[in-house]
């Protein structure tokens, strides 16, 4: 029998967090108050990064959106210091921008 994933809210909207996760592979639910809800399905995605790239490491920001990950594999939880330190390197980096061209593009997909 497979494995079955297991669902985990790894931010709420408006809660502050100086957190993000590595998903090796599943299923991510975004919502919040001021975009559409969507859904991302893929691999190697770094989430919660967001607010870092909007605002920096001063203070734990407040989340902009409620993220709901559904996955057999377990997540690497880094700092966001830890984020910015493995940004620099090329397949980190790309990790980091995967997650961000997903929501990007699906947001854009609702609200045309």
């Amino acid at each position: 029998m497979a494995p079955q994933p297991s669902q985990r809210v790894l931010f709420e909207e408006g809660s502050p967090s100086s957190t993000a996760f590595l998903l090796k592979s599943g299923k991510v639910s975004v919502t919040g108050a001021h975009l559409p809800d969507v859904e991302i399905e893929g691999q190697d995605l770094l989430l919660g990064c967001l607010e870092l790239f909007l605002g920096g490491v001063e203070a734990a920001p407040r989340r902009l959106c409620t993220l709901t990950v559904s996955s057999e594999d377990p997540l690497t939880e880094l700092s966001f210091d830890k984020v910015l330190a493995l940004a620099k390197e090329y397949e980190f980096g790309i990790n980091c921008n995967r997650f961000l061209a997903a929501l990007l593009e699906r947001t854009n997909d609702q609200l045309s």
